[in-house]
């Protein structure tokens, strides 16, 4: 719900409320395939959010509980 905003539907990065963000919302499709995006990683990102890289995505930290980041992590993984 609040990813597809700007990851879109099926998060391919082309949500309607990306679309004029600099850096654009990124590609999550494949993921889960790359090596060096580890779970870890995924889970600071949505936590944290883009603050440390330099992007507009929101900190999910305190609007999402510990268990549901992970649950993000997990969905990610099968995209």
């Amino acid at each position: 719900q609040s990813c597809a905003a700007c990851h879109g539907p099926t998060g391919f990065g082309n949500g309607p409320a990306g679309a004029n963000l600099n850096p654009p919302p990124a590609n999550l499709v494949g993921l889960g395939r790359m090596p060096m995006v580890t779970d870890g990683y995924l889970y600071w990102t949505i936590a944290e959010g883009g603050t440390p890289l330099q992007t507009a995505m929101p900190p999910f930290k305190g609007a999402l509980a510990e268990k549901q980041i992970w649950e993000v992590v997990l969905f990610l993984r099968s995209l």
